[in-house]
């Protein structure tokens, strides 16, 4: 009776020990894919100035990589059920893997980052939930300002960037006759567009609207300083009532008096100029890279290639991208993957109307209308902040609860399966 007593004893302990290590090892794997998300969200952010201060011009690469496989590896260890049932997932993983089945068709892997992309920041949303990603978005905001104040008034990059433009390495210095700050970034337009997406996803916060507004201005990045404007706009629209009507007219004023008084001649013209394509010269590249666009798509490619895309076939040609997202993405992998990237856009137009979300559903059309003008998704942070966009816009925790739901199958201290020994030991 006592020997049975002490087996009765050992087995409960064992079980009890048993459930305690699975629990510890899953808390571990969370804790590891939400470091591994940090890293990842912080290396698409710091790509370029990574890359220069490290004189390692491929360890961004090398760090998305690793870390990348690690977020795969930890996703798979906690036997992560994908929501297969959400049609927002089955279209975003239709793209992932015609993307990936695609890739030995092309002629360069250029812009293989719009394939990846979508998969990379799935899975670091996996375990960074909102809080997590405005945490690190307002820290990154915070820290390009006064580096995007100080090479404004200085007239002096933190860092010169080398790049690829037009077929020639340019190096990305500042002009006399017209500065725009980077910041952290690679270009001007980085900051703008990093900028642009925190507004967005953040549409709530005055803060973040207010140094994304800013931002844009020192970097005189023209779309995306429309965009911001338009988003503090509807913010002011919703937040004051007609009885503060005349604070929102102030804050205007305010913002319109600072802009005259700081910014450059140069760079209020060129604001003033955006809309302008007959004698602002970046507007007039603009068009001649979407006729030689689509003048290659129409009449260069064969139907397989028109179907299917040529990625950095164009690149090649022409030593740029077509200064389009959506003429580029047709480019690089064809109307089928672009009919999906569409489809993306109307379902989550459709599903936002639903639920009426019409302020939603106006940031996601000037996304939409973005694309068209210009290279909006083929940068890295730019296509990480692009899908955090889109994985965020209908829900913000769904991602999360994907990671919930299975560390719930085994809770700290889980009395079902003790429960159940005792009972079959009594």
């Amino acid at each position: 009776m006592k020997k049975n007593h002490l087996q009765n004893q050992f087995s409960l302990l064992f079980y009890q020990l048993s459930d305690n290590f699975l629990y510890n090892s899953f808390a571990m794997l969370k804790i590891i894919g939400k470091y591994s998300s940090f890293v990842m969200l912080i290396n698409s952010l710091n790509s370029n100035a990574i890359a220069y201060y490290s004189g390692i011009n491929d360890l961004p690469i090398y760090i998305f990589t690793i870390t990348l496989t690690f977020l795969i590896l930890t996703s798979l260890k906690l036997g992560i059920r994908f929501p297969l049932n959400n049609k927002l997932y089955i279209i975003i993983f239709i793209i992932i893997f015609l993307s990936l089945i695609l890739t030995p068709l092309w002629t360069s892997y250029k812009n293989i980052i719009i394939c990846i992309g979508p998969l990379a920041s799935f899975f670091t949303l996996l375990y960074l939930d909102r809080k997590d990603l405005k945490s690190i978005t307002w820290i990154f905001l915070t820290l390009n300002l006064p580096i995007a104040i100080y090479e404004y008034f200085s007239f002096s990059y933190l860092y010169d960037f080398t790049g690829n433009i037009y077929g020639n390495e340019v190096k990305i210095v500042a002009y006399e006759d017209l500065m725009r700050s980077k910041g952290l970034f690679a270009s001007c337009l980085g900051l703008g567009y990093f900028a642009m997406f925190s507004s967005f996803i953040f549409n709530n916060d005055i803060k973040i609207i207010s140094v994304s507004l800013i931002l844009c201005l020192l970097g005189g990045s023209r779309q995306p300083l429309v965009m911001v404007s338009f988003v503090l706009l509807v913010y002011l629209m919703t937040h004051f009532t007609s009885k503060n009507l005349i604070l929102t007219t102030l804050i205007g004023f305010i913002i319109i008096a600072l802009s005259i008084m700081f910014l450059q001649q140069q760079s209020i013209e060129r604001i003033l100029m955006t809309a302008d394509f007959k004698n602002d010269s970046s507007n007039e590249f603009r068009i001649i890279f979407w006729l030689f666009g689509i003048n290659t798509y129409l009449f260069e490619y064969s139907f397989l290639q028109q179907a299917l895309g040529n990625m950095g076939y164009f690149q090649e040609k022409i030593g740029y991208n077509a200064e389009s997202a959506w003429l580029t993405l047709l480019l690089d992998t064809g109307f089928i993957i672009t009919f999906f990237y569409v489809i993306l856009f109307a379902y989550l137009a459709i599903k936002l109307f639903i639920i009426k979300q019409y302020k939603k559903i106006a940031l996601l059309g000037l996304i939409f209308i973005s694309m068209g003008t210009v290279p909006l998704i083929f940068n890295l942070n730019q296509n990480m902040y692009f899908w955090i966009f889109i994985l965020f816009i209908i829900d913000n925790n769904n991602l999360q609860n994907i990671v919930n739901s299975n560390f719930e199958i085994c809770p700290k201290n889980s009395v079902s399966k003790t429960d159940n020994v005792s009972l079959m030991l009594s």
